[in-house]
């Protein structure tokens, strides 16, 4: 049975947490974006993470607003997001329900990246401030509070996400110099989706005789991004 030490356990955590690391537009990830209901705060917000949660950068960009850089953050959280979604599925199809630590920690990490964000949203209450807004939701359990407040700013198309506003909300006089770091982490998730997409592939094409050796495989993958991005 597979075990958490094949993908390796802070990167999991990493992925739970990385909210956290960060207090119609053509995709990277292809595709073309769905129509956004970009009339109050709370549904553009909630658009732009159901996209996210699917892996739909396209559409989560159209919800969003920032400069072509900062845009190229929402290709990372989304890459990131469908390569486990693709990995996942690539398991199951290929081995079955796979019941393993590193499966429940995957799981775990999609749920913090994805899902609850939306659940919470969903409960959450709009903030509006003349062309700004948030959106306020409750805190409770661990990775709620590691949450970003999801702010919006509202333009000529309605609001949409202020993605700076929401993954780099520091003082006006840290902010230039602080945003490369917020860059290099979502390019940094764009890697590691692209380790989970390409692991996926090789379980599709028969690569693997196991889960565990496909984990392991994955495993090696991110290690030697890790080792590439610390040189």
């Amino acid at each position: 049975m597979a075990t958490a030490r094949n993908i390796p356990r802070f990167l999991l955590v990493f992925l739970i947490t990385v909210p956290l690391l960060c207090c119609g537009c053509e995709s990277l990830t292809g595709g073309r974006a769905q129509k956004v209901d970009l009339s109050t705060p709370k549904s553009a917000a909630l658009d732009y993470l159901k996209a996210v949660q699917r892996g739909d950068a396209a559409t989560a960009k159209a919800a969003s607003m920032g400069t072509p850089e900062q845009m190229r953050w929402v290709d990372g959280l989304a890459g990131m997001v469908g390569g486990m979604r693709k990995f996942d599925a690539a398991l199951y199809t290929k081995f079955g329900s796979v019941i393993g630590q590193a499966h429940v920690d995957m799981h775990d990490a999609l749920h913090a990246l994805a899902d609850e964000p939306v659940e919470l949203v969903e409960q959450g209450s709009e903030i509006i401030d003349g062309e700004e807004a948030k959106i306020d939701f409750p805190r409770k359990g661990f990775t709620a509070h590691s949450q970003p407040v999801y702010r919006l700013g509202h333009g000529k198309e309605g609001w949409k996400i202020n993605l700076p506003a929401t993954y780099a909300p520091y003082p006006p006089q840290q902010l230039a110099a602080r945003l490369p770091e917020v860059t290099a982490s979502f390019r940094r998730y764009e890697e590691i989706g692209g380790a989970f997409r390409a692991t996926a592939g090789d379980i599709m094409g028969n690569r693997f005789h196991s889960a565990e050796e496909a984990e392991r495989s994955l495993g090696e993958r991110i290690k030697e991004l890790m080792k590439n991005a610390s040189r």
